[in-house]
Formats: structure tokens, sequence, C-alpha cells
């Protein structure tokens, strides 16, 4: 999906980490900017988060009380030993709880958040550092690029 996919970096100058709660508020800035362009008006989106294969009841709480009506989704193999499982929440643009996954994405505390279109027609994955998008096509990832120009990588290959 390389003709979809374009890259934005959460901080000025490529900064990776935020250093402080005025930081921290320019990666959430961009995050929702980012999100409710790649949307395009749609409230609703579909959340996925992930884990270890586990038999703790403990992570599998914790994953399906991240955002109201989270559910386990399906178990995918990885390495031939471990196996993702992966969570999905119904997700309404504005619930404030996604603030704090996105600060702790930001803090590379946890990580595999993917926001997908309720029609799978798109997806954003925040990571400690930036949003990766697949937008719906090259037409609206250049959109987007030229929106969030100043936020895109200096480096060719967009990373």
């Amino acid at each position: 999906m390389p003709e979809r996919w374009i890259r934005f970096h959460s901080l000025p100058e490529s900064q990776r980490y935020p250093n402080d709660p005025v930081e921290m508020q320019i990666v959430l800035s961009r995050f929702h900017s980012i999100l409710d362009a790649v949307s395009a008006g749609s409230r609703k989106s579909i959340l996925l988060t992930t884990d270890w294969s586990t038999e703790d009841p403990q992570a599998i709480e914790i994953h399906t009380n991240i955002v109201t009506r989270g559910t386990f989704w399906r178990k995918v193999a990885h390495d031939g030993e471990n196996e993702w499982m992966i969570f999905q929440h119904e997700y309404e643009h504005g619930v404030p709880e996604i603030e704090s996954l996105v600060q702790l994405v930001a803090m590379d505390e946890i990580v595999n958040l993917t926001i997908v279109g309720w029609d799978g027609d798109w997806l954003i994955h925040p990571y400690d550092g930036g949003t990766d998008v697949i937008a719906r096509d090259s037409i609206e990832r250049d959109r987007l690029g030229g929106l969030f120009s100043e936020w895109k990588s200096p480096n060719s290959s967009g990373l």
C-alpha cells in the first residue's frame, strides 16, 4: 500500500518524545488534526489494540476496558510460538480515553494502537514519534500531505 501510505511527525524537527506538557499538547493536537482530516467528518471508527497471547485475565480486562464496548476479536500467528491477541473497540471520535492512549503511545508505554475507518477504507497508526496513515487512495494521501506538509519527514523515503 505504498501508494496510500504517508507519515507525519508528532513534534517539530522530528523530535521523538515530548519533554513537557506543552510538547504533549502538540502531539495530541496533531493527532486530532490528522484523525479529523482522515475521517472526513465520520464520527465512528474501530479502535484496535493488541497484546501477546495471554491467559492473564488482567491483561484481557485492560484491553476490553480501554474504551467502552471493547471485545476480543481474534488471534493472529506471529512467529510460530506467539500469537497476537487483537481487541476491537467501537470508537466515537471525541471520547476522552483516546487522549490517554495517544499519550501512552507517545511515551512508548504502549504500542500497536490503530484506528480504522468504520468502512475499513483508511487507518491511522500513532507511534512514538508520529502517525502513519493509510489513506483511502493516493489522491487522499496527497491531500493530507498538502494539509500537513510541515509535519512530514524531510527524508525522500517519507520515514
